[in-house]
């Protein structure tokens, strides 16, 4: 398989919001000082996420025949047999990474966590063309990340439950919302809703942050990204979903910015934002969706 093909099957360019994913579950459990965590926990979902990009390829074969035919599966460039290949091979180098970066007794959790965020992931693949709300499945996948990156130093906060909580009702909105992202049109707009629910959270906890100004200015360009976002579903000539969603997505490393620096994660703050940019950049080449 070429590289190219890889990178577009793996939709590498939301890869940084799995990495500012993995920050905020670390954070909330004060393992951020651990560099062989942080990278081995980066590493290890990095992996599991192309793992689920590749699948979701592969499953949807047929469809992308009819509806997107620059996909490489469709294209010739590889085959379906191989993309799975690919993806199961992730999913054990990724394991092996969790496992080998958990701390003492907290293997069982890892476990755990990663089989619930492998059998999500899995399940939604398969059949979120046939379900209509599988958009809380791939939500879900979220959550799962959180917990994950929390689960390899202690046990889960209520906190980290509600941020992660937060996301998955954000992820599953956007997964709404690009049903029918190849006709550049919308089912249904009531899940917009959803997308406020890490923008409510973000600013209760300000309020807890040793700089509320500051954690308050960063919720307010949050905002202001997700109106950009939200403009362009709106009808007309300007709308245009694929752009949409492709804002709503990077705008995770701006949700996750404003989660570390209530947590007083500063530095890791800006790396998330660094994140955000590197999204940005990264849509420019591979489409994010």
């Amino acid at each position: 398989m070429k590289l190219s093909s890889a990178l577009q099957l793996g939709r590498v360019s939301n890869l940084p919001t799995v990495w500012t994913n993995v920050l905020v579950g670390l954070a909330f459990v004060k393992a951020t000082d651990s560099y062989t965590i942080i990278w081995a926990a980066m590493a290890a979902l990095s992996l599991i996420y192309l793992a689920g990009m590749f699948l979701n390829d592969a499953f949807d074969a047929d469809w992308d025949k009819q509806h997107k035919q620059n996909r490489p599966i469709v294209n010739g460039e590889t085959t379906a047999k191989e993309v799975t290949v690919y993806a199961c091979v992730f999913i054990i180098l990724a394991m092996a990474l969790l496992l080998g970066a958990a701390r003492s007794g907290q293997a069982l959790q890892v476990l755990v966590a990663s089989a619930l965020l492998i059998a999500s992931i899995v399940i939604y693949d398969w059949k979120h063309k046939s379900w209509k709300h599988s958009a809380w499945i791939m939500g879900s996948c979220r959550l799962w990340v959180y917990f994950l990156a929390a689960s390899l130093v202690a046990s889960i906060s209520t906190a980290l439950c509600l941020a992660g909580l937060s996301l998955m009702f954000y992820i599953a909105g956007i997964t709404y919302l690009a049903r029918s992202e190849h006709m550049n049109s919308l089912q249904s707009t009531w899940p917009i809703v959803l997308l406020l629910s890490p923008v409510v959270l973000a600013i209760y906890f300000s309020f807890s942050s040793a700089s509320p100004l500051i954690s308050l200015l960063l919720v307010s360009a949050l905002v202001h990204w997700l109106l950009k976002g939200a403009l362009l579903l709106l009808p007309g000539k300007k709308r245009n979903i694929p752009q949409a969603i492709g804002i709503l997505l990077s705008g995770m490393c701006l949700i996750d910015a404003c989660f570390l620096y209530t947590l007083g994660a500063h530095m890791l703050t800006w790396l998330a934002l660094l994140g955000f940019l590197l999204c940005l950049l990264l849509q420019k080449k591979i489409a994010a969706s």
